[in-house]
């Protein structure tokens, strides 16, 4: 599944290619990248979500999901601030 903004609503054209660990293969979670002023430039897919120069790796998750996938990193699922119809681990 791949989501894609292309209007000025959305995030200046991230592709989001999962919003949770339900789309990714067995052993990935859904990580995204944030950028401080710009917002979330893309989500994929990983094994682990990191952090890369200038942007905040946050993993993706579904409020929906009744066992919190953000609990293995001591996190929890919450409502995304910056993202409508998102969650993020926080």
């Amino acid at each position: 599944m791949t989501f894609e903004c292309r209007t000025n609503g959305c995030q200046k054209g991230a592709i989001l290619r999962c919003d949770d660990q339900t789309d990714c293969p067995t052993g990935k979670v859904c990580c995204a990248a944030f950028e401080q002023g710009s917002g979330y430039r893309y989500a994929t897919c990983a094994a682990a979500c990191v952090q890369i120069p200038n942007f905040t790796a946050v993993r993706f998750c579904d409020l929906a999901n009744p066992v919190d996938e953000c609990a293995s990193i001591g996190k929890t699922c919450k409502a995304s601030q910056s993202l409508a119809g998102y969650a993020a681990c926080l």
